[in-house]
């Protein structure tokens, strides 16, 4: 799957990643380049894959499924951007985030992630404090 730097998956070991509990009680977003194994030939380094991967959102304890990317549609000799909005239901301080590929073949089924970022959305009535305020036209009248 050629980028060194991405996280693949591939073998007969358990196919999920998770990250710890982050804070995203205003709601966000999660974005990540997707790569699947394309159709190639036996020989190939890089083998096809058949089965989706799956994104997931924890609130206790409990994982809720929120992408579903179908191996179909993400192979592909290249990674593809995908941007997921964070549902409602996993607003919390410390919701974890998981992909996986519940079943495989660990002989084919290549893929990988890459640049993995989980936004989260300030809280809906902030503002700046008088002191950031003042600090910031010091800041702009010293230019």
């Amino acid at each position: 799957l050629e980028n060194r730097n991405a996280l693949v998956f591939t073998g007969v070991y358990f196919r999920k990643a998770a990250t710890s509990g982050l804070n995203v009680e205003h709601g966000g977003r999660v974005e990540f380049y997707l790569k699947m194994g394309p159709i190639a030939s036996d020989n190939a380094v890089c083998k096809a894959s058949f089965e989706d991967v799956i994104l997931e959102y924890n609130v206790a304890d409990q994982w809720v499924e929120f992408g579903n990317y179908p191996a179909w549609k993400f192979r592909s000799d290249s990674f593809q951007f995908v941007s997921e909005d964070i549902p409602v239901e996993g607003w919390t301080n410390s919701t974890r985030f998981r992909f996986r590929q519940p079943s495989f073949d660990p002989l084919r089924d290549h893929w990988a992630i890459d640049d993995v970022r989980i936004f989260s959305r300030y809280r809906p009535d902030w503002d700046e404090s008088e002191e950031y305020r003042k600090r910031r036209e010091n800041q702009n009248s010293i230019v």
